[in-house]
């Protein structure tokens, strides 16, 4: 979720697999009230594709049900 920092202008919200579908329309909201107004949701922090480079990557288990 959010900017690529290799790509100027690029911004991503992919990666959700299966449960795409469910999460697209409030991912979706909050992406456009972070690029739009600013707002810093962690969600774009937490899942940024930085996490890689930076080595903070996340542990946690995700329940849906």
């Amino acid at each position: 979720l959010g900017f690529v920092d290799e790509v100027d202008g690029f911004y991503q919200l992919c990666g959700f697999m299966g449960h795409g579908f469910m999460m697209a329309p409030i991912i979706g909201k909050m992406a456009a009230e972070h690029l739009v107004k600013g707002s810093d949701d962690p969600i774009f922090t937490k899942w940024n594709l930085r996490r890689f480079k930076t080595g903070e990557l996340v542990n946690e288990t995700m329940i849906l049900g």
